[in-house]
């Protein structure tokens, strides 16, 4: 017969615990006052509106641009979309909505391509778009480190393609009349 002798250590955590103030609240956080922390909660919130908004926008702009284009498509194009969805999804098989997904990427791709070889104004570089990605990392440490891990996964080159995917949506957002936008979550594109 063996004895077996073993020792259990068990880390419960920290339960947090509520701050007994407003004053208290901003002092955790780092703020110097409680109204300081509200502004700076506040100015988030709008930002992250305001983003959701833009999102919402390009959104509605596709699907009008989708719906007015309708055109075949090549299926050598459509299956290498697919794939590539597979890959970002980390499936084997592709379904029939994934299908369906890459045929209007691939269609959107090319309707946006065809704006910007019409339009000077909705061009933008490679070169531009890494510049601006630049400066916003002096701001952000940690998108230095994204990009960095982008440039070795091989990411860096679907960054730059829906950037100029982003910048033709906001040059036509710009430039369109836009009509029966709703903000408040809904979209209705009626005419653009």
């Amino acid at each position: 017969e063996k004895t077996l002798s073993f020792r259990v250590k068990l880390n419960m955590g920290l339960r947090p615990v509520p701050c007994s103030s407003d004053e208290e609240l901003a002092e955790r956080t780092g703020e110097a006052s409680f109204e300081e922390l509200k502004t700076k909660i506040l100015a988030h919130c709008e930002q992250e509106v305001k983003r959701i908004e833009k999102i919402l926008l390009q959104q509605a702009v596709s699907e009008k641009l989708l719906s007015n284009h309708q055109f075949k498509i090549p299926d050598w194009m459509v299956s290498g979309e697919t794939e590539q969805l597979c890959k970002t999804a980390q499936i084997k098989e592709p379904t029939e909505q994934l299908i369906k997904q890459a045929e209007k990427n691939v269609r959107l791709s090319l309707i946006l391509e065809e704006i910007r070889t019409k339009e000077p104004d909705a061009q933008v570089s490679d070169m531009e778009l890494i510049n601006t990605l630049k400066r916003q990392v002096k701001d952000d440490p940690k998108l230095g480190q994204l990009i960095v891990e982008m440039e070795k996964s091989g990411q860096i080159g679907m960054w730059l393609a829906q950037s100029r995917v982003n910048f033709v949506l906001d040059w036509i957002v710009s430039t369109s009349k836009i009509v029966g936008f709703v903000k408040n979550g809904e979209e209705n594109v009626s005419q653009i």
